[in-house]
């Protein structure tokens, strides 16, 4: 539904976990029922930092990731309601 990106001028300081915090909160917080985040990252630099927060690989593009969103909120902070 959305791109998460940062500019590259501000690669390595790590501004990227608080977007994806960020849009954790807003599909929890959402009225609409979801039971994952699933993301296409752009490259194999985007799909590592997705795993490194527990993204998992789904179907056979290794860039197709997939992340419950019970997880999600558990990893990155804040509640499911």
């Amino acid at each position: 539904m959305g791109s998460l990106a940062i500019d590259r001028n501000y690669l390595g300081q790590k501004p990227g976990r608080g977007l994806l915090a960020d849009a954790v909160w807003r599909v929890a917080q959402s009225e609409v029922a979801a039971y994952a985040i699933v993301v296409d990252a752009i490259d194999n630099n985007a799909a590592r930092f997705y795993k490194h927060f527990g993204f998992l690989k789904l179907g056979r593009d290794p860039r197709t990731l997939f992340l419950p969103l019970n997880t999600a909120v558990k990893k990155l902070g804040g509640k499911v309601t």
